[in-house]
């Protein structure tokens, strides 16, 4: 039951219903850019698995292009990712809802390597645009 509700997290859409069962957190990150942005796993969260698109990953690699989108969910409170946009330029940041009542996106570095928005936010689940 829990795999099959955090899967209809993941799957779909930007407005989610919080899995109270696991209220582990998860994001949608919809890039708006003219080129392309790659997500991947963070490696010093070397033990993470998250569900990508509603598949468990240990490893990934997700590629975006102008108004594509990715959801990724968290199988504990925290994950780690980092950012790579066209030009191999890096940045990192971890998703968390630990010790906090809304979804965050936490430890950016460098603190200005990722334009982003928030679109949305909650307990489980937050909704962040890349420019």
């Amino acid at each position: 039951m829990k795999k099959i509700l955090l899967s209809l997290l993941c799957v779909g859409s930007t407005v989610v219903f919080a899995d109270t069962e696991t209220k582990y957190p998860c994001a949608t990150f919809i890039y708006g850019g003219d080129k392309h942005i790659t997500i991947e796993n963070d490696p010093n969260w070397d033990d993470q698995i998250v569900m990508v698109n509603g598949k468990k990953k240990h490893n990934f690699k997700v590629k975006l292009y102008n108004n594509q989108k990715a959801v990724i969910c968290g199988t504990y409170n925290e994950f780690g990712l980092n950012f790579y946009d066209y030009k191999k330029q890096f940045s990192r940041a971890d998703i968390s809802n630990l010790n906090s009542s809304l979804t965050n996106l936490i430890e950016i570095y460098p603190e200005n390597g990722i334009n982003y928005s928030i679109d949305y936010q909650a307990a489980n689940f937050i909704t962040i645009s890349i420019k």
